[in-house]
């Protein structure tokens, strides 16, 4: 049985915070391994969504798409922990005059 829809939950920022929102796009069409989908209401773009990939662009199913969002948001933590211990090991190396000193270190060097 195909579909009405995919579901797809996103996040973005405003001024009053953080927005989730549940995106509902079209099935247009199926294929043996996925579906077309339509982007926009008033739009032409298309895209296609596997039926079986591990990670999906949306789901026929909502909770699996707030599963997804889920493990999304928590790849995205600790991509960007990892940034954040980066710039800190950076700033660490600055020297206390407030020159900048081009150092080489290794990854986890905590010598200073």
């Amino acid at each position: 049985m195909i579909p009405e829809h995919l579901y797809r939950f996103e996040d973005s920022v405003t001024s009053l915070g953080v927005r989730v929102d549940r995106r509902k796009f079209k099935v247009i069409e199926e294929t043996p391994c996925g579906y077309w989908v339509r982007l926009f209401e008033s739009s032409d773009d298309k895209k296609w969504v596997s039926k079986v990939a591990k990670k999906r662009f949306a789901y026929p199913v909502l909770d699996d798409a707030i599963t997804s969002f889920k493990a999304r948001k928590r790849r995205q933590i600790e991509i960007l922990e990892a940034q954040l211990h980066i710039a800190k090991s950076a700033l660490r190396w600055a020297d206390p005059t407030g020159e900048y000193k081009s150092r080489r270190f290794r990854s986890g060097d905590q010598s200073f």
